[in-house]
């Protein structure tokens, strides 16, 4: 294990207490609302240097220090104060980053201090020659979403090389001074009229049925498919989007499942759509109602309202929490009680890759097709999520299941839906092209 902690020392500017901006709002209650989960939000990225860069572990400690320094989202800790929830940005800060050496192969969030209540931590693994082989830091879910994470992995690789960007990157205080203006409270009334048409519209449970929830409570299952990426990227000539065919596919088997003529979804956006924050690397990420009629519509036709439907959900989706509530709040006197955190079907797409378009293997492909339950916890609060990743030869539908709400056979079956809706629908596709 480590021998030795090097200390990073980051000095830069402070700022005052100042609100949550809306995502960060977002991101604080959702994991607030998880019991008994301090590390539920850690997210954890891990950089190798140049293969004929000799990089020192003290260089690698300054360049990080150089990253923090820039970034204010890195620096912010968050809390109550007087009752009121604000953020912090600390001007000085030691984060704790461990020493190893390259056999260490242990997982990263065994090797990266925790640190008390910091919001990052680091470890650096040392090869033979003393030079540096990889290093690893933890970011705060608070702090940062996966897309940040990923700009943050980009730009540490670039101080390693010494080639680093040194433009002011957006600040939190940025995303709240923007929301607080004429534009973002344009935006903020046009998503509330953007729920409130998706709550009344749709149906007000997902979840007709209850069941004697397992224990533990919450299942997470994966089904691995070669041939759902090669179908998705077929599909992608007659430009529908993954997202779009996924969301579809998985919307007819909710509606199916739930006896409902449309699926009530919420989508998971990045809020990176706007140019302006795109070199924002904390927390954007927001959820977003989006309802799917599936009557009398064949799939290839529902992908292409859904692709559409979802990219104006996306556009909807940066808003303020608070008042989001009081328009769920405001539909429930008319109509009862809607769906919401808790008790959502929620939909998150990650695209990684094409897959490669050839119709002629989907059925050899097919045979790889694999599924597994793979973890089971108490520490959860969404009845149904679906989290897609479509990777050049792999498409994966990850489900996380709450047993009350759906039993876990049902679920297995919903995700073998999806996939075989898709891969009908490539088939028939490429067989009306031939």
């Amino acid at each position: 294990m480590s021998s030795r902690t090097l200390p990073c020392q980051v000095v830069a500017t402070s700022r005052d207490r100042s609100p949550l901006s809306w995502p960060q709002q977002h991101i604080w209650r959702v994991i607030e609302a998880i019991p008994g989960t301090p590390s539920y939000g850690d997210l954890y990225l891990t950089v190798v240097p140049p293969a004929d860069a000799k990089v020192s572990p003290d260089a690698a400690v300054s360049a990080l220090a150089r990253l923090v320094a820039r970034h204010e989202a890195l620096r912010t800790t968050m809390g109550t104060a007087g009752g009121d929830l604000g953020q912090d940005v600390i001007g000085r800060i030691e984060v704790p980053v461990a020493v190893y050496g390259p056999d260490e192969r242990a997982a990263p969030w065994r090797l990266v201090p925790q640190g008390d209540g910091l919001p990052l931590g680091a470890a650096v693994l040392v090869g033979d020659g003393g030079t540096l082989d990889r290093m690893m830091v933890r970011v705060d879910h608070r702090n940062a979403d996966e897309w940040g994470l990923r700009l943050l992995e980009s730009q540490l690789s670039a101080e390693l090389r010494g080639t680093a960007d040194t433009t002011v990157p957006v600040q939190p205080a940025d995303v709240v001074a923007w929301e607080r203006s004429a534009g973002g409270q344009a935006a903020q009334r046009a998503a509330e009229e953007h729920v409130r048409r998706q709550l009344t519209d749709g149906p007000a449970t997902m979840f007709p049925y209850r069941h004697e929830p397992r224990s533990p409570r919450y299942w997470v299952g994966r089904l691995r498919s070669p041939a759902l990426a090669a179908a998705l990227a077929l599909l992608g000539r007659r430009r529908l989007t993954p997202a779009g065919v996924i969301n579809a596919a998985f919307s007819v088997e909710v509606a199916a499942w739930a006896g409902t003529s449309a699926a009530l979804l919420y989508a998971i956006a990045t809020n990176r759509h706007d140019p302006r924050w795109r070199g924002y690397a904390g927390p954007m990420v927001q959820e977003v109602p989006l309802l799917v009629d599936v009557r009398h519509r064949n799939l290839g036709e529902l992908a292409a309202r859904a692709s559409a439907a979802t990219l104006e959900a996306y556009r909807h989706a940066h808003a303020d929490p608070v008042r989001f509530d009081a328009v769920v709040a405001d539909v429930e006197v008319t109509r009862g009680r809607v769906d919401r955190m808790g008790r959502a079907v929620v939909v998150n797409f990650h695209q990684a890759g094409r897959g490669r378009t050839n119709h002629d293997r989907l059925a050899v492909l097919r045979r790889g097709t694999r599924f597994a339950w793979v973890a089971r916890t108490d520490a959860e609060n969404l009845g149904l999520l679906l989290d897609a990743t479509v990777a050049a030869t792999e498409a994966t539908l990850s489900l996380r299941l709450d047993t009350s709400l759906a039993t876990p056979e049902e679920g297995e079956a919903m995700l073998r839906g999806v996939e075989d809706r898709i891969l009908a629908l490539a088939e028939a596709d490429a067989a009306v092209r031939s």
